[in-house]
């Protein structure tokens, strides 16, 4: 092999693994993969596995501890457990919109060096349900969020409308038949011109969760 190959195969072994996709729901708890097995009897006290993106550090595996970056707080972390079987993949629980990027992976050794391991793009997808109701059925509508949201109704052959918006459990404007309760909205005594698509839409205005609903 030519010195060029050599130097070839050296960098495409750090940097041109392939991107891997991994997609999730919304709230929904997902796996990022990493394969570390090339370090897997490597000493706990010596292993510092560090997950980031272009801008954020998302959460760093330091001799038998979890340290997550802002935002990461209890939803971050590597399995301790997994780790020693040498898998070192990130578990992101109750993701958003906002997670998706793509998320790098490294092995940081005993003289500071940052080893590339692999990446991952991260997609959330929005829920969707098909739901058959008889009149005067109620209508459960999952919000899957605690932040604010609006739900916009869409009858069907008709134009989309804004119902309410949502925070803390209080409807906006207050209506009778709207109630929220464990993030679910529910909505009492559905008549046929409630059948239609509801969509639960987040402050930038993308879908959480669609249901569309038969009377």
């Amino acid at each position: 092999m030519t010195v060029l190959g050599v130097v070839l195969t050296v960098f495409c072994s750090q940097v041109c693994s392939a991107l891997l996709p991994v997609s999730g729901l919304y709230g929904d708890t997902v796996a990022l993969p990493c394969d570390g097995s090339s370090y897997r009897l490597t000493p706990e006290e010596k292993k510092i596995i560090l997950w980031e993106t272009s801008d954020r550090r998302v959460v760093e595996f330091n001799r038998g501890l979890n340290r997550t970056g802002p935002g990461f707080d209890n939803r971050a972390e590597l399995s301790r457990e997994r780790i020693r079987d040498g898998d070192f993949s990130l578990i992101l629980h109750n993701v958003t919109f906002s997670d998706q990027d793509i998320y790098k992976c490294r092995f940081v050794d005993d003289k500071s060096n940052r080893k590339f391991l692999g990446d991952a793009k991260l997609t959330v997808l929005g829920h969707e349900d098909n739901i058959s109701l008889s009149c005067g059925d109620p209508l459960s509508v999952p919000l899957r969020t605690q932040q604010a949201v609006e739900l916009w109704f869409r009858p069907e052959g008709g134009e989309s409308r804004r119902l309410c918006s949502v925070l803390d459990s209080t409807v906006t404007p207050d209506s009778s038949r709207l109630k929220v309760q464990d993030q679910v909205l529910k909505i009492s005594s559905v008549r046929a011109e409630d059948g239609g698509t509801y969509t639960v839409q987040d402050s930038q205005g993308t879908p959480i969760s669609t249901v569309h609903v038969t009377v």
